[in-house]
C-alpha cells in the first residue's frame, strides 16, 4: 500500500476539486464528503461491501441517517436529478485484472440501483492502475416525488482462477445530488 500521508493529501486535494466541479452552475440537493478511508478486501471471485458515506449520525429534518446511507434529499416527480460519487481509489491484488464497480442504490418510495451503475461491468477503478480519483455519474429519473438516501456499493471483481487475495481502498470520497 501507498503512503497514508500521501493517500490523504491526495484524496483531499480530488475530493476538494470534485464538489467544485460536481456543484459548478447545477442546484446541490445533497452533499456529503466522506474524509476517512474506506478499506475491505477478500478472497474469492467476487465481495461487495456498502461504502460509508457518512462520518456520524446526522439528524436532519427529524431523520436520523446512519454511516451506510446519505442524508435525505427531497424528489419531485418529473425532474432529472444527477448522483455523483467521487473517491481515490486503489486496488491491490495478486490477479493484475482484478477491478472495484460501484453501484448506487436510490432508497426511499422506490428502492433500486441506478442506471448505468447496475451490475459488475463498470470500471471504477483495477489492479494495474495504481491510485487514482475515480468519478461514477448516475441519473435519478421517473420516482414518485418524496424523500430518498443513498448508498453507495463497492464490488470487488476478480475474473482470475485461483481466487486471489484483494484489497480495495477507497480515500476520502464525495457523494453529490444536483438537479
Amino acid at each position: 500500500m501507498r503512503s497514508a500521508s500521501a493517500w490523504s493529501r491526495r484524496v483531499f486535494v480530488s475530493a476538494l476539486a470534485a464538489v467544485a466541479a460536481g456543484s459548478a452552475g447545477a442546484d446541490v440537493l445533497m452533499a456529503q464528503d466522506f474524509p476517512e478511508e474506506h478499506r475491505f478486501g477478500y478472497e474469492g471471485p467476487f465481495e461487495a461491501e456498502i461504502v460509508p458515506v457518512v462520518r456520524r449520525e446526522l439528524v436532519e429534518a427529524g431523520e436520523v441517517s446512519t454511516s451506510r446511507e446519505s442524508p435525505s434529499f427531497a424528489y419531485q416527480q418529473g425532474q432529472r436529478v444527477v448522483v455523483q460519487y467521487t473517491a481515490l481509489c486503489d486496488i491491490e491484488s495478486t490477479n493484475p485484472d482484478s477491478w472495484l464497480d460501484i453501484d448506487i442504490r436510490v432508497i426511499g418510495e422506490v428502492v433500486r440501483i441506478l442506471p448505468p451503475t447496475a451490475g459488475n461491468s463498470q470500471h471504477f477503478c483495477g489492479a494495474r492502475e495504481g491510485p487514482q480519483t475515480k468519478t461514477v455519474r448516475a441519473v435519478i429519473a421517473n420516482l414518485p416525488t418524496g424523500h430518498y438516501r443513498l448508498e453507495v456499493i463497492a464490488r470487488i471483481n476478480d475474473p482470475g482462477e485461483p481466487p486471489s487475495s484483494t484489497i480495495a481502498r477507497l480515500g476520502r470520497s464525495t457523494l453529490i445530488v444536483s438537479k
